[in-house]
């Protein structure tokens, strides 16, 4: 049975921050997310966890804005890197009066800076990391650093599909895709800033060399995520499929 003693996951900035962003809204989706992380402790209490959030539609509705007025793509990416920052510092001042001092209480701006945050704390957040790259590639570049035993993507559509389920009503969604499936139908994507869709090159090639265990899923609510954890420790695959996609090696 696969233990997790450290977990990463990436929450889309469109779960927390969605165009329609409710002070009431977030909250519950904050306590949802404090509910699962108890959850998996009491699985595995010794269990590090590292929170990556994404810009969401106010960091796409700015880069946006900027890419009219001409700012340059470097540019816009900080603009984007920025703004998840502050996704993540407003999503750990909730999370910390939920689960207290386990959190740490800076955001890093590098995998390094939250390798060693983690040594400190049980739960570190972040937002954006580098240019030219997603918060998922930023995840999963933490992933490698911190020596992940699982990496979760929490997204707003269950899982991989070769097309968009939102545009496509025929889409057909992956049980399980091969990282080479996967770089296939990122190479089709187009790469600018606030565009990003699933996952980036980057974020693609880092799990190839890194081959750290990798589960994309969608759940309308966050306490899913202690039901992951613990299908992944029981190596239960079809419930895994129920949520998502998992990516092979």
């Amino acid at each position: 049975m696969p233990e997790v003693g450290r977990l990463i996951l990436k929450i889309g900035g469109s779960i927390l921050f969605p165009e329609e962003f409710e002070p009431n809204e977030f909250s519950e989706k904050i306590k949802q997310l404090s509910d699962g992380i108890r959850g998996v402790w009491e699985d595995s209490s010794q269990t590090k966890i590292v929170i990556i959030i994404g810009g969401g539609s106010w960091a796409k509705r700015y880069i946006r804005f900027a890419e009219k007025i001409g700012v340059d793509g470097f540019t816009r990416d900080i603009y984007g890197i920025n703004i998840s920052r502050m996704n993540a510092d407003i999503s750990r001042f909730l999370l910390t009066k939920y689960l207290n001092k386990q959190i740490a209480p800076d955001i890093p701006k590098t995998p390094e800076e939250a390798d060693k945050l983690l040594h400190q704390y049980k739960i570190v957040l972040m937002g954006g990391t580098y240019p030219g790259q997603s918060t998922i590639g930023t995840a999963a570049l933490v992933a490698e650093r911190v020596g992940a035993d699982l990496f979760i993507i929490l997204t707003d559509v269950k899982g991989i599909y070769k097309s968009d389920p939102k545009k496509d009503p025929f889409a057909k969604k992956f049980d399980k895709i091969s990282i080479k499936e996967l770089k296939e139908i990122v190479l089709e994507q187009e790469a600018k800033p606030g565009t990003y869709k699933l996952i980036d090159l980057v974020a693609a090639k880092i799990l190839e060399r890194a081959k750290i265990p990798t589960i994309v899923i969608g759940c309308d609510n966050l306490t899913c995520i202690r039901e992951i954890v613990e299908n992944y420790r029981k190596e239960k695959l079809e419930q895994i499929y129920e949520f998502g996609t998992l990516i092979t090696y």
